[in-house]
C-alpha cells in the first residue's frame, strides 16, 4: 500500500514537471531544478533512461546542480552495469 502510494506520488511529481518544462515559462536555472528533480522522480518509478536522459541534460547545462548531476549520472550508468560510462562521468 505505502509502495503504491509513493509510485503515484512520484508519477503525480514526473507529470507535474513535465508540463510545466512543456511551457518553457520556466528561467534557465528554474529549468534546471525542474529537470533534475524530474529525473529523480523517473529513477524512483524505475525509469532509468528517462532518468539518464534528464540528468545528462542537467550535467550539459553546466550550471548550479551539474555536480551533482554528474554524480547521479554516474550512479545511474553504474546501476544499468555501465561502468565504463560510470567512471567516465567521475571528473578526475
Amino acid at each position: 500500500m505505502i509502495a503504491r502510494r509513493q509510485h503515484e506520488h512520484r508519477q503525480h511529481t514526473a507529470d507535474r514537471l513535465t508540463a510545466v518544462l512543456d511551457t518553457g515559462l520556466l528561467p534557465a536555472e528554474l529549468t534546471e531544478m525542474a529537470l533534475y528533480y524530474r529525473a529523480n522522480a523517473h529513477k524512483d518509478l524505475g525509469r532509468n533512461d528517462a532518468s539518464r536522459t534528464g540528468v545528462q541534460q542537467v550535467a550539459n547545462a553546466d550550471g548550479r546542480l551539474a555536480a551533482r548531476a554528474r554524480r547521479g549520472l554516474a550512479n545511474l550508468a553504474r546501476l544499468a552495469g555501465d561502468f565504463p560510462t560510470a567512471l567516465a562521468a567521475i571528473p578526475p
